[in-house]
C-alpha cells in the first residue's frame, strides 16, 4: 500500500494512492498518517476498507493538488552519516564501526515538490538522495533485526538537505546545518514493506538541472534498516511515526573537487525505485516589500510638493523610481507591492494605467495597486475600472495629502467594494512634510470605525502612524484584519526602537508588515535598520526580540492580504 497526503501546507488529508494517477480518499477512516494512526495499526486496518474502495471504482484523479510530505510532522527525525561504503570514501572518511547519529529538526519536514528555502548566511548548500524509514511502533531495546522488520511502517524518499559550513565550520554538532526550514522533503508517498521484495536492491538517484549527481543503489549500505532501527532504539526511544533518513550514496556536492553548491533557481529531481520521483527548485527566504512607489518626478508630481519632500529626510532628496534602482537595493527574491499616488490637492497624480503596465509586465516581482482620490469626481467609476480593467489588486489612500475625511459615510462603497472583491486597501497614516496636508485626517485612530463597520477588510496603516505610533498599535491590536507596515521608520532610529518594542510589549509584532517606502529609502536600508536596533537596550527592559524581527522581515504577507504572486 501507498499513502500519500494531498492539500495545502498544514492543511493536507490523507489518501492511498490507487493507482499512478489516481487515490483513494481515506479522511472518513483516519485524521491522518500521524502517531495515533500508526500506533493503533492503521495500515493493517485500511487495508481491507481501501482494497474494497477501488474494487468499486471510488477513486479520484489527483490532478494538479499539492502533493505534501506522506507523514504528519514527526516526534524526531533521526539521521545516520556515511552509511554507504562509496560515500565514506568520497568524503575521505572511514568507513564507520558504527552508525552515526544525529538529529533533524522536526519542522523541517516539507512535501516532495515544495521549495528548498536558502536560510540567511548560507554559503554552502548540499543535496543528499536517502531511503527513510518510518517507524510503526514504539520500539525500545529491540533485540533482533526481526523485531526491527516488524516496527518498520514504510519507507520514503528523503532529500536530506544540508548547509555544509554551517555543519563542518560553526563548531558543535551537524545539527546545525541540517535543521533549517524545508531542509527535509519526503515522498511523494510511504510504501509499506511489502511493496518490496529486497529494500537493500533499490536504485537510488538525484539529478541537479538536469545533470546526474548521484547514481547509486541501497546494495552498498553499510547498515541495512533493520540494523538501524534496532541500533537506535538502544540510545532512544523511538515513537510511531518517527522518520530515521538512512545515509546517502555518492555524489553529494561536497565530494567534487571544487565543491558545487546549490544556487537559487537551482531545481534538483529525485527518486528511489518503488518510492517515486520528486523535484524541489532552490528559493531564497522572499521578502515582501509593501509600499513601493512608481511615479515620473516632472511628469506626476507638482514642483512645491517636491520642494518640501526635502523636509522628509533634512536634506534635498532625488525621488527618481527607477526598477533598476530598486533591484539593486534589494534582495534577489524580493516582491513589491507598488503603487502611484493620487492626491489633487497636495500636487501629486499618477495615472494609474501607468502601474498596471508596470505589474503586468513584472508579474514574478510586482503586485500593483490602485490609487483613488475620493475628494475628486468620478472616484467610484475608476474604482472598478482599474481593478477589473487594469487588473490592480489593493488600492492605495492619501487621506490628509487628499484632504478626506476616511470615515465619511460615502466612502462605504469604496470599503464595500475592497472587502466584496478581496482587495487590502493600504492607507497614509502620520506625519507629512506638505504644508496643505491636513494633519485631522493622518491619525490611525480614524481606521478604527472604518474597521468595526467593515471587519471584512483588509487595511493597512502605513508608516506605523508615525508618530502616533502607539494609536496604530492600538488600532492593529484590536482589529484582526488590520496591518501596520513599518516603512519610512529606520532613518529615525530611536523613534523607530520605541515604535518596535511598544509592538512587542503590547504583543502585536506579527501585525506589523515589511515596507520600504521607495524611494525614499530601500527595502536594504530598513532591513539594515531593522537589525541594527538588536543591540539597543535600556538598563532594565528587555532587548527586542531578534527572532520575532527576522520573522517580520520575512513575513508572508501575500498569504496575509490575500494576495499571491
Amino acid at each position: 500500500m501507498r499513502l500519500m497526503r494531498l492539500g495545502a501546507a498544514g492543511d493536507e488529508r490523507p489518501v492511498v494512492l490507487a493507482d499512478d494517477d489516481t487515490v483513494v480518499e481515506v479522511g472518513d477512516l483516519t485524521r491522518d498518517f500521524d502517531e495515533t494512526f500508526f500506533e493503533s495499526g492503521g495500515v493493517t486496518l485500511l487495508a481491507g476498507e481501501v482494497a474494497g474502495r477501488i474494487a468499486r471504482g471510488e477513486t479520484r484523479p489527483i490532478g494538479d493538488e499539492r502533493i505534501g510530505a506522506p507523514i504528519a510532522r514527526p516526534h524526531q527525525i533521526v539521521c545516520v552519516g556515511l552509511n554507504y561504503r562509496d560515500h565514506a570514501l568520497e568524503t575521505g572518511q572511514e568507513i564507520p564501526a558504527e552508525p552515526i547519529l544525529f538529529n533533524k529538526a522536526p519542522n523541517t519536514l516539507v512535501g516532495p515538490n515544495d521549495d528548498v528555502r536558502v536560510p540567511r548566511g548560507a554559503t554552502k548548500l548540499d543535496w543528499e538522495v536517502e531511503l527513510g524509514i518510518v517507524i510503526g511502533r514504539r520500539s525500545e531495546y529491540l533485540d533482533n533485526d526481526k523485531d526491527a522488520r516488524e516496527a518498520i511502517a514504510g519507507y520514503v524518499l528523503v532529500n536530506d538537505v544540508s548547509e555544509r559550513a554551517f555543519q563542518m565550520e560553526r563548531g558543535g554538532q551537524w545539527v546545525k546545518g541540517k535543521s533549517a526550514p524545508t531542509f527535509n522533503p519526503a515522498g511523494p508517498w510511504l510504501a509499506t514493506p511489502d511493496e518490496f521484495s529486497d529494500v537493500l536492491a533499490l536504485d537510488i538517484w538525484l539529478e541537479v538541472n538536469g545533470v546526474r549527481r548521484q547514481d547509486g543503489s541501497t546494495s552498498t549500505m553499510i547498515f541495512s534498516p533493520e540494523f538501524i532501527v534496532r541500533y537506535v532504539s538502544q540510545f532512544m526511544m523511538l515513537e510511531p511515526g518517527d522518520l530515521i533518513n538512512t545515509g546517502t550514496p555518492p555524489g553529494v556536492g561536497l565530494g567534487f573537487t571544487p565543491p558545487i553548491w546549490l544556487a537559487e533557481g537551482d531545481v534538483m529531481t529525485l527518486g528511489i525505485t518503488g518510492l517515486g520521483v520528486a523535484r524541489q527548485r532552490v528559493k531564497l527566504e522572499m521578502i515582501v516589500d509593501v509600499h513601493a512607489h512608481l511615479w515620473h518626478q516632472e511628469r506626476d508630481i507638482t514642483d512645491p510638493f517636491l520642494g518640501e519632500a526635502a523636509r522628509s529626510r533634512s536634506g534635498e532628496l532625488d525621488l527618481t523610481t527607477r526598477w533598476e534602482l530598486y533591484r539593486a537595493a534589494a534582495p534577489a527574491d524580493t516582491v513589491a507591492i507598488v503603487f502611484g499616488g493620487k492626491a489633487r490637492a497636495s500636487g501629486l497624480w499618477v495615472p494609474d494605467e501607468e502601474v498596471a503596465a508596470f505589474a503586468a509586465d513584472r508579474p514574478d516581482e510586482v503586485i500593483g495597486f490602485l490609487s483613488l482620490d475620493p475628494s475628486q469626481p468620478g472616484w467610484r467609476d475608476e474604482l472598478i475600472a482599474c481593478h477589473r480593467d487594469c487588473g490592480l489588486r489593493g488600492i492605495k489612500l492619501m487621506p490628509m495629502y487628499a484632504g478626506f475625511d476616511p470615515r465619511d459615510r460615502d466612502l462605504d462603497d469604496l470599503w464595500r467594494y475592497a472587502a466584496d472583491n478581496g482587495l487590502p486597501v493600504l492607507s497614509h497614516t502620520g506625519t507629512t512634510f506638505v504644508s496643505t496636508a491636513v494633519l485631522d485626517y493622518a491619525h490611525p485612530g480614524l481606521f478604527d470605525e472604518i474597521a468595526r463597520r467593515h471587519p471584512d477588510l483588509t487595511l493597512i496603516l502605513a508608516h506605523m502612524g508615525h508618530p502616533f505610533e502607539g494609536e496604530c498599535l492600538a488600532v492593529i491590536r484590536k482589529h484582526p484584519r488590520v496591518f501596520a507596515d513599518i516603512s519610512a521608520l529606520h532613518y529615525r532610529p530611536f523613534q523607530f526602537w520605541h515604535a518596535l518594542r511598544l509592538a512587542q510589549d503590547y504583543g502585536v509584532l506579527d501585525k506589523l508588515l515589511l515596507g520600504s517606502d521607495f524611494p525614499f529609502t530601500t527595502v536594504n536600508g530598513t532591513v539594515e535598520g531593522l537589525r541594527r536596533l538588536y543591540d539597543v537596550g535600556i538598563p532594565g527592559l528587555d532587548r527586542l526580540d531578534g527572532e520575532a524581527i527576522e520573522r517580520l522581515i520575512h513575513r508572508p504577507s501575500l498569504s496575509l492580504l490575500g494576495l499571491t504572486t
